[in-house]
């Protein structure tokens, strides 16, 4: 027990001791090593003293400084409250040793120099933390130091610090020179210039970073009032930064200086600085600094000999961003500013009375690495002001007009302006070369001025053009806003077309209308960009198929995709021969197997035919509509392998191009040489057949297999439309003109062919002498002896909707094709209904079944095409869909299931 309450009286009396404020002891061998509370005494250690604190150390100033008449060096955990006096003078110079150093509250009013610290030679820290908090002195209200400051590491942070000259630190004849660490000043003010640092000397920044918040001096230099500031040496580069917010001066808000030197590897940020007078972010002019009992030595300027005064010079990355000052130059102002190579410069947001970015009184030279002005405004010279200006890779975004003014010289080159309702260049002298105004604007070059100005309504200027002028004015460039076109939402940049509409490069006014809507999706024209058919089309109305695709051969409006691959080719060959091969083959057994009993194959056959002869332009124009392409677009290649039955019933609405075929062959692509296609496979067939079995079996063949698709094939060169009103000039265009045919051979022949058919079977039909013939028993067999001539009135009917669908596409004239197909189907239910033609009921009510239906999704797809509701559409859309594929598969099954039947009964009998 008395062992322990002898240790608790021990550790009491320690701590008695510690908080016992003492007077500061001797410095006995040249170090002074202090643990607890101290206050200063008057007098002076006479010698070189270390100073090192244990951790609690503090020292009050009371009733003077720590004074040392030589050099010092401060080590450790040390904190120094002030009294109303200095807190440490040092009359030699003073090294930080590992600090962790605080002066708290040094100084007052009646302090000349350095109310924390007073250095009368160097200052040099190279690790550890110095803070300095709330000093105040006339001249550096934390730290004054007479020759030199070195800060080779650590971090010194001055905070509240106040004076008349160097709010924070004054540097008298020697300079600042940062090589790393961290300097940072926050809330310091000077009643006269430099808020927070005040040099007659140069602060020379070669690594490390420094920072000024919320700094502010009446006269000038919100945060630096000095001779040079300089980032790195030029012989070197060197990573260097320094950032400047919230400072606040008369002029210069940030910086006032002779000289401002930034080289290569290093950053420069202001953001928020003012000025009430000249330059929110720099000030650089040569003049006189404030009276003041300090005089510095002009041996170290001999530096800047070969640079001259009041000059920027810029060569790592410049950022001011709203920065303001009252009178000019919201970002700089200077006589002399030069960018050099790899550098940039950039002002966002800076505004002034007079130019708004940069003002330069004698030279402003942008001529190399890049510089931007964003949202930089001014009364007079958003940009830039100067007499001489060379700028080159400029932007100007969102800036005032006029944004750069010379008053003698300006050389504008790889200058672009950005956004900007007007621009203007103002220079007596004025050459310029890849200047660019932006889109939506016009432009006009005169001898004093280049000026740009936004397109007003209706009109625009889709292009950035270049702008040129020569050095004797000969050569220039004055861009007008164009009428905006028809058909189309006008913007002053940009032509958003509506679909269906169109526009070529060369003549933007001017609108066409394209044959096929679903070609033209509504393309746009913005600069860079030029976008106005679909995939697969080109030229003026998209009407003419790319290099990649066809047209298909019953509308040369529509263009396929050619196959790349050699399988595909060949898989499509195969198809195009199979296609015609199959229903001829399907035909003409029927024909030469007919006997006075019917054979319910050909009834299927031909019922077969006539319904997909409706449901194949009724399908595609279900595909070719627009809601089709905005909602099932997806579906599209499955579709296109579902509906290839169509294809067999209807070989003119294959989906396979000839012009393709000859493609893949090796041919030449012509009107002759397609024609010449087409026709090869259905004429080899007919006289194949006529020499195997008899010429008018072949005939018959021929004409229902085939006869439509002749038709198709002439017709279509019938097809003309206008890309323009007639009465703006609008052509007439025409498919026979573009294959050098005459139009009446054309008409004579499609209605020669389309009449020549059906006579030629109602005279086979009516010559008593064929009746015991196979194509007789083929033609009237499955009819009553009263309507033996149907089988005429269903050629007639597939005659005149090829004719109808070749004449009319559906990619020009939707709603007259439909509306045609929708008549043609209304009279033949009509008489269908009325006179029951066949003999068989059965057959009758297949008959009408398949009219019903074909005239039910000609109705749905006229509704589908009005229809406004996209859902409505949609199931609509799906509805038809059903209805052309789903009959077409099983009236093919109901025909291969017949002939199957058919051919067991012929082996078995």
């Amino acid at each position: 027990m008395l062992v322990v309450a002898a240790v608790a009286a021990a550790l009491v009396g320690a701590e008695r001791v510690h908080d016992v404020v003492r007077d500061i002891p001797d410095c006995a061998g040249g170090v002074l090593r202090l643990n607890g509370k101290y206050r200063t005494t008057p007098r002076a250690f006479a010698e070189n003293c270390t100073v090192i604190g244990q951790p609690g150390t503090e020292i009050e100033a009371r009733p003077g400084s720590l004074h040392f008449l030589q050099g010092a060096r401060l080590q450790g955990h040390l904190r120094f409250i002030g009294a109303g006096v200095r807190c440490v003078e040092a009359e030699g110079s003073l090294e930080f040793v590992n600090p962790d150093i605080e002066f708290v509250d040094c100084g007052g009013s009646g302090v000349d120099d350095g109310g924390a610290l007073y250095v009368e030679e160097t200052l040099k820290i190279s690790n550890g933390n110095v803070s300095f908090r709330n000093g105040t002195a006339s001249f550096g209200g934390c730290l004054f130091v007479g020759d030199d400051l070195f800060m080779e590491g650590g971090r010194m942070i001055f905070q509240g610090c106040r004076g008349e000259d160097g709010g924070s630190l004054y540097v008298l004849r020697g300079h600042i020179n940062q090589s790393g660490g961290s300097l940072k000043f926050a809330d310091s003010h000077a009643i006269f210039s430099g808020g927070a640092i005040f040099t007659h000397s140069n602060f020379l920044q070669t690594g490390g970073n420094a920072s000024f918040r919320n700094c502010s001096a009446a006269f000038s230099g919100g945060a630096i009032y000095g001779y040079a500031l300089e980032q790195c040496n030029r012989s070197s580069p060197c990573e260097a930064a320094m950032d400047f917010q919230l400072c606040r001066s008369g002029d210069g808000g940030a910086v006032r200086a002779d000289y401002f030197i930034q080289n290569l590897g290093t950053r420069m940020h202001f953001q928020d600085c003012s000025a009430t007078r000249s330059g929110g972010a720099l000030h650089i002019s040569k003049w006189p600094l404030p009276e003041s009992k300090h005089k510095g030595s002009k041996g170290f300027r001999k530096k800047y000999a070969l640079v001259n005064p009041s000059t920027v010079a810029v060569a790592g990355r410049f950022h001011c961003e709203r920065c303001t000052a009252v009178h000019s130059g919201g970002g700089i102002k200077a006589l002399f500013v030069k960018a050099s190579r790899h550098s940039f410069m950039s002002f966002h947001n800076c505004s002034a009375g007079s130019a708004g970015g940069i003002w330069a009184g004698r030279s402003l030279l942008l001529s190399d690495g890049r510089s931007e002005f964003v949202n930089t405004t001014a009364a007079y010279a958003s940009a830039a002001y100067s007499s001489t200006i060379a700028l080159l890779r400029t932007e100007l975004h969102r800036t005032t007009a006029p944004q750069i003014v010379a008053e003698e010289v300006a050389k504008l080159r790889t200058v672009t302006f950005v956004d900007n309702d007007e621009v203007r260049v103002v220079a007596p002298e004025l050459t310029a070369s890849n200047v660019r105004c932006g889109p939506g604007m016009s432009s006009n070059v005169q001898d004093f001025s280049l000026e740009c100005s936004r397109c007003q309504a209706g009109y625009t200027q889709t292009t950035d053009l270049e702008i040129f002028q020569s050095e004797n004015g000969s050569r220039s460039l004055t861009r007008r806003c164009l009428l905006g076109p028809d058909g189309a939402i006008v913007g002053s940049a940009e032509i958003q077309m509506h679909p269906g509409y169109m526009v070529e490069l060369s003549n933007l006014s001017r609108s066409f209308l394209c044959p096929n809507r679903n070609a033209c999706y509504g393309g746009e024209v913005r600069n860079g960009s030029f976008h106005m058919c679909a995939i697969g089309y080109e030229g003026r109305g998209c009407a003419t198929c790319s290099s990649s695709h066809g047209p298909s051969d019953g509308n040369f409006n529509h263009c396929l995709r050619c196959a790349a691959n050699p399988t595909q080719q060949y898989t499509q060959i195969a198809q195009f021969v199979l296609e015609d091969l199959l229903i001829f083959g399907m035909s003409a057994a029927g024909v030469t197997h007919a006997t006075g009993k019917t054979k319910e194959s050909s009834i299927f056959t031909n019922q077969f035919m006539s319904f997909v002869a409706v449901a194949s332009p009724v399908l595609l124009a279900v595909r070719e509509s627009e809601s089709f392409h905005e909602t099932l677009e997806d579906l599209d290649v499955y579709l296109g392998h579902m509906s290839s039955v169509l294809d067999i019933g209807e070989p003119s609405a294959s989906g396979i191009c000839t012009a393709c075929l000859l493609g893949y062959l090796g041919l030449p692509v012509t009107s002759t040489s397609r024609l010449f296609l087409l026709l090869l496979i259905p004429v080899c067939l007919v006289l194949a057949l006529a020499v195997v079995k008899d010429p008018r079996s072949a005939l018959v063949v021929g004409v229902n297999c085939f006869l439509p698709k002749l038709c198709m094939c002439f017709g279509q060169y019938l097809v003309c439309y206008r890309m323009e009103p007639e009465h703006l000039g609008g052509e007439l265009v025409c498919e026979y003109a573009k294959a050098h045919l005459s139009p009446w051979i054309l008409l004579g022949i499609v209605a020669a062919m389309s009449f020549a058919g059906p006579a030629l079977w109602a005279m086979l039909i009516r010559d008593k002498a064929n009746s015991d013939s196979h194509f007789f028993l083929y033609l009237t067999a499955p009819y009553k002896d009263e309507f033996k001539w149907w089988e005429v009135t269903r050629l007639v009917r597939k005659t005149l909707l090829a004719i109808l669908c070749a004449v009319f596409p559906i990619t020009l004239h939707p709603l007259t094709q439909i509306t045609g197909i929708s008549l043609v189907m209304l009279v033949t239910l009509v008489l269908e209904i009325e006179v029951q033609p066949y003999k068989h009921e059965m057959w009758n009510r297949s008959e009408r079944f398949l009219s019903m239906t074909s005239m039910f999704m000609v109705i749905i797809a006229l509704y589908h095409r009005a229809a406004e509701n996209v859902s409505l559409g949609k199931g609509l859309m799906l509805v038809v869909i059903s209805l052309t594929i789903v009959p077409s598969y099983v009236q093919l099954s109901r025909i291969l299931v017949e002939l199957v039947r058919e051919r067991a009964g012929q082996t078995q009998t």
